[in-house]
């Protein structure tokens, strides 16, 4: 996946150019995806409080006044030119890591976030268990795993 490919695509459309003209402090913020729901990216642009999400094939955005994110951050720029490898080979560490660290937890929906945190471009990579559980595993642009944990949706009562 070239994610540069994807951004000069984008940035090239008359819908994207008409956009930017309005919105010139804007910056790369994030690519996201759900595999399970639609296997396309979808690109998010960032002025640090209010983010558009474009989509390809078609070209389309949807502007949101509101973000949901801890009200004493900022999003961060999103640097893509650091990136050294294929998205291949951080899904294959995102799947390796389940099988030898979680492997009886079984994923049914994927969230995949490439994002800028704590000035560190990361794969945040999360995954909803069938127990239930939320699996998150940020990988960094050496395809190194930065973080991984488990968390139970739900808790258990004992009465």
């Amino acid at each position: 996946m070239d994610f540069k490919k994807i951004i000069e695509q984008l940035e090239n459309s008359e819908i994207f150019k008409e956009w930017k003209q309005k919105h010139k402090d804007y910056y790369l913020a994030h690519f996201f995806m759900i595999p399970e729901d639609n296997p396309s990216w979808q690109i998010g642009f960032s002025d640090g409080e209010k983010v558009t999400t474009f989509t390809l094939d078609p070209i389309k955005y949807e502007e949101h006044n509101e973000i949901n994110k801890n009200p004493n951050s900022k999003i961060n720029p999103l640097d893509i030119t650091d990136f050294k490898y294929d998205f291949k080979d951080i899904k294959n560490t995102f799947e390796k890591t389940i099988s030898k660290k979680y492997p009886k937890e079984n994923i049914f929906k994927t969230i995949i976030i490439i994002q800028n945190i704590d000035g560190n471009n990361l794969y945040n990579i999360t995954g909803l268990t069938h127990s239930f559980k939320t699996l998150n595993i940020k990988i960094n642009n050496n395809c190194e795993i930065i973080s991984d944990s488990l968390i139970e949706l739900i808790s258990k009562n004992n009465n």
